[in-house]
Parts: structure tokens; sequence; C-alpha cells
């Protein structure tokens, strides 16, 4: 956007109104929202608390909200909103609300495993929601996330049930100002299912992941690993005819999945 640079602050009368000019960062993306702004006027961003130089002209639209994205440039400090009647309503640019990055999912011990960064200004006002799909249309809340506060960025975990949908988003809520940002959808894949085969077995079980690389361990009852080896290719035989009779449990690890699977050596 051209930036149009004025050296003086329109000089009608201002009022401070119930509008508000605020900032926050998504995968490293500034965006400043002039909000609650007289619909179909012009927002003017001005680059110091005083005045300054005129940065911005944004054009609001009929939900009084006007937004500018970008890290180029001079950050704005003030906005400036003509109501009617020739009014004028300023508000100044707060610390950073929030900064969201690297949302994440991936399948682990069969649960949908969403992850993502954040920092957050006030953790008393701001929560994250988990929402889920089953088709990627229609989302509703399944969870929420406390925030916790802090200038750096902290990660985030959350352990979803698969069979309430494989379709994920994340919403950044404000308490006091609504929600601020829905995460693009994110959706849980099996790209290499893994499968173990027989259950019951003498000399050898099979494992077959889709031609991706991987690992196994096998469990006793007491927890101890018995055997453990690479996989590779798209199925693999492990012999277990060294194995004393019992029941075991067969873990795959590929990629981004695990499985775990019981078995009874005869």
């Amino acid at each position: 956007m051209k930036h149009v640079f004025s050296a003086v602050l329109l000089a009608l009368p201002a009022t401070v109104g119930a509008q508000e000019l605020s900032w926050f960062s998504i995968n490293g993306q500034n965006h400043y929202v002039a909000s609650q702004c007289a619909p179909g006027s012009q927002a003017l961003l001005f680059s110091s608390v005083h005045g300054g130089a005129l940065l911005h002209t944004l054009p609001v639209g009929q939900n009084g909200i006007a937004e500018l994205t970008g890290n180029s440039g001079q950050p704005p400090r003030m906005l400036l909103n003509s109501g009617a009647g020739g009014s004028q309503r300023v508000s100044y640019l707060p610390e950073r609300e929030f900064a969201f990055a690297g949302a994440a999912i991936r399948l682990r011990m069969g649960q949908a495993e969403l992850s993502w960064d954040a920092a957050v200004g006030d953790a008393k006002d701001m929560r994250f929601e988990i929402l889920q799909s089953g088709d990627g249309s229609v989302f509703s809340p399944v969870a929420s996330v406390s925030a916790v506060s802090g200038g750096q960025p902290l990660p985030y975990r959350f352990t979803a049930q698969t069979p309430g949908g494989k379709f994920y988003r994340i919403a950044v809520h404000s308490i006091s100002r609504g929600t601020r940002y829905v995460s693009d959808i994110l959706t849980l894949t099996t790209a290499n299912p893994i499968s173990v085969y027989p259950t019951a077995v003498s000399t050898e079980i099979t494992v077959a992941m889709g031609g991706a690389e991987g690992s196994y361990r096998v469990i006793a009852q007491d927890g101890r690993t018995v055997a453990r080896g690479n996989l590779k290719g798209a199925r693999s035989s492990i012999p277990v005819d060294n194995l004393a009779p019992g029941v075991y449990i067969m873990q795959v690890q590929c990629l981004q999945e695990e499985k775990r699977v019981q078995f009874v050596k005869r």
C-alpha cells in the first residue's frame, strides 16, 4: 500500500470513543485492526500518539472494521475515524494482543494431537478454543485451552479423541472482544496406515506401513522391551520364534503415527 505523509494531525476536535486500534501477529505477519468505526467511513492511521505522519487511509466496511496486514514500513500508533456530523474519535495502539504461529496436527496413539506456539499479552482475557468437524464445513467447539501470559511464544498442546471428526481449527478467543482469529483447517490424515498381523503367531509377525521407513519394539507384559529394530519398505516380517509363549505388544512408529497391537506368541 502506498504511504501518504502529512505533517500535522487534523485540527478538528477529537473525542475518545468506543472504537479501538489493536494488533496481533499470525505466523510472523502483523495485523492491525481498527474496529467499531463508522461504517463506510475512513480509518486514518498515524505514526505517533501525537499525530505525526499519516501512514495509511483505510476504507471501513459495513461491519465497522478496517484491517491492515504487513510488516513493512512504520507501524501505526494512532487511529482517527470521522463519524456522523464531522465528529472525530481517537484511539491508540496498545501492546500486542497476541502472536500465533505454527499450528499443526498429527496422529499419535490413535488420537489427534494439535500443537501451536503463542504469546499472549493478557492471559486472563484470552483462551484458545478447539473446533472440530466431521465434514470440514461446520465446526463446533469441543474444548478450551487456557492461555499463559508472556512476551515470548510458548508451546501449546492439546490431544483430542478422533471419533468426533478429522478436521480441526484453533480459535484465539478474547473474553472481552470475542473471537480474534481462527486458524486454517487442520486435517488429520493417515497417509501411511500401519497394519500388524496376524495376532496369533508362532514364528513371525508382519508389519505393513505403506512403504515408509519406521521402527518397531516388542514389549513383554512386564514392560520389558524384548526386541526392537528398524522397518523399511511396504511390508516387513519380524521373527518372533525366539520369544517365550505369552502375550506381547508390538509398537510401531512410522512418520507421525504410532500404533500398538497386542499379539499372542504360541
